[in-house]
């Protein structure tokens, strides 16, 4: 598997082995100049409740991984929460040093299209902008509401990878 940023990285490699485009990856940041504000409704929290993390495994960030790393806080959470239940959730980790990964973005069926995701995006860009760290934003290149979200709350996007296939 190969990941490759430009077409000329791609001629590159496909001189040497016989590759096949499986599929891309888009990476966001936020714009050095923006203000991120977190909404009051949002909690910021090292610890989460098992609905929470059920959501959080819906999006591939199992409890056994992410749990170890709330304690050391080397992540957090962001729930926007109503008498029901969580609304929509994010997380925030580590992902090396001073940048950070903004993943896990889950709104159940019911509460999309009402902004819900946008406030805990926004919430967490605003607490990693209040530690002075770098947010990251992954998303892949066929997650059309996902890539929305960034745009609208402010990120940037600045690299595209392009995973290729040897096999």
């Amino acid at each position: 598997m190969f990941k490759l940023a430009s077409d000329g990285d791609r001629d590159v490699v496909a001189e040497r082995f016989q590759i096949s485009r499986a599929t891309s990856f888009l990476s966001f940041t936020g714009n050095e100049h923006a203000t991120f504000v977190a909404y009051e409704q949002v909690s910021i929290a090292r610890s989460t409740s098992d609905e929470v993390l059920r959501l959080l495994e819906s999006q591939g960030h199992p409890r056994d991984w992410l749990l170890p790393l709330l304690a050391p806080d080397r992540a957090f959470v962001c729930v926007l929460e109503h008498d029901a239940g969580p609304l929509s959730v994010c997380i925030a980790f580590e992902n090396h040093r001073q940048i950070w990964e903004v993943g896990g973005v889950v709104t159940p069926a019911p509460h999309r299209g009402r902004g819900f995701a946008a406030r805990v995006v926004r919430t967490t860009l605003a607490e990693l902008q209040r530690r002075k760290l770098i947010a990251r934003y992954q998303v892949n290149e066929d997650n059309l509401p996902s890539i929305r979200l960034a745009a609208s709350v402010g990120l940037r996007q600045f690299l595209q990878l392009t995973h290729f296939r040897t096999w």
